[in-house]
């Protein structure tokens, strides 16, 4: 029985390693450029090519790729900025430091520290 669950221990650990190297893979390569390559796939199928008039430039796909990407790319970085300065962010960081016990304890704790920080750092 002890072999058993030594067996299904290694499984579940080695598992779980793979598990967590495919969920960063994915996530962070392959997941964007796939969602730019279906964006720019879908307005160009849907959109574009649906246009009676349309500009030479947008006849070719390749060509297209380029100018979505010039407007999609500055787009999507100007949002993210954004929402991260005066969007949802800061008030979702909140929200988790608020529900998250550990989070809570771990901020009240660094709040603490950068205090302490503050006060050795003053001119007496």
């Amino acid at each position: 029985m002890k072999r058993v669950k030594r067996i299904l221990r290694k499984l579940f650990d080695t598992l779980s390693v793979v598990r967590f190297y495919f969920v960063r893979g994915h996530g962070i390569y392959l997941a964007m450029p796939l969602s730019l390559l279906n964006c720019s796939l879908l307005v160009y199928n849907f959109l574009i090519k649906k246009m009676v008039v349309r500009p030479a430039i947008l006849d070719n796909y390749i060509s297209f790729v380029f100018l979505f990407l010039l407007v999609f790319v500055p787009l999507a970085y100007f949002l993210g900025l954004f929402d991260y300065h005066k969007g949802m962010y800061q008030r979702e960081q909140e929200e988790t430091i608020k529900l998250n016990p550990i989070y809570k304890t771990m901020y009240s704790k660094l709040d603490t520290i950068i205090e302490q920080t503050k006060e050795k750092d003053e001119p007496s």
